[in-house]
């Protein structure tokens, strides 16, 4: 794997033993003060890429990703030290960087920016989805909720407050992967009923044996009761 070159201190490459030169800087820290100007420095300036998309395209994104993985990543090999990891843990548990990240994530979701991650659904949320289509309901499969603690993304959102959640047995069992994800629907159900959301929860045996055409059937009568309520005020 070449490595890359340079113009300060001899020190040999870790991956290949190729003699490279460190940074003249290396194990010295600013004062204060050069802080304080880098940063003043810095306040007006606009980057070059701000508001702009669409800069690289999809095969010059792939081949950057791909120069990064691996022991191509210019920390592969490296172990920081207990202090560096619990400096990172701690920024990134942050309740301003959790706030911050939420909030990219749902900007994404809204602009299907997840659309690949989320691109096969599992075998009963295709039945779910299409009941609903055949019955000729508009739903959102990308409804974000904020609940305060986490943000929720229900299977099947019905305007103006209806949930559908389709739960598989593997992932919403008592126990999972030493979690007990069932307390946790449990907990997150509360406060969206508490927040003014009808939830539905079918289980994957209900699907399996068809008993989840009852509940729908359900939903579907329920919904237009309450839309013939709405027409009548």
């Amino acid at each position: 794997m070449p490595c890359r070159g340079g113009n300060w201190g001899p020190v040999p490459c870790r991956i290949c033993g190729c003699i490279h030169r460190l940074h003249p800087f290396l194990g010295r820290r600013h004062s204060e003060e050069s802080k304080k100007k880098n940063s003043e420095s810095q306040k007006d300036r606009i980057p070059w890429n701000k508001g702009r998309t669409g800069v690289y395209s999809e095969e010059t994104l792939i081949k950057i990703s791909e120069s990064l993985k691996g022991e191509k990543s210019p920390n592969y090999g490296r172990c920081f030290p207990k202090e560096t990891r619990e400096k990172m843990s701690k920024t990134r548990s942050a309740p301003e960087m959790v706030e911050f990240q939420r909030n990219i994530a749902k900007e994404r979701w809204a602009n299907g920016g997840f659309a690949r991650v989320f691109m096969r659904p599992t075998s009963i949320e295709i039945l779910l989805r299409e009941f609903l289509d055949h019955m000729n309901i508009p739903y959102s499969t990308r409804k974000v909720i904020d609940i305060g603690y986490k943000t929720r993304i229900p299977d099947a959102f019905i305007e103006p407050n209806i949930i559908i959640e389709a739960d598989g047995e593997y992932y919403h069992s008592e126990d999972c992967h030493g979690k007990n994800l069932k307390t946790k629907d449990e907990k997150a159900d509360k406060i969206l009923k508490e927040m003014g959301y009808i939830i539905y929860r079918i289980s994957e045996s209900d699907f399996r044996n068809g008993n989840y055409l009852e509940t729908l059937n359900m939903i579907v009568i329920n919904r237009e009761k309450e839309e013939g309520k709405c027409q009548l005020n």
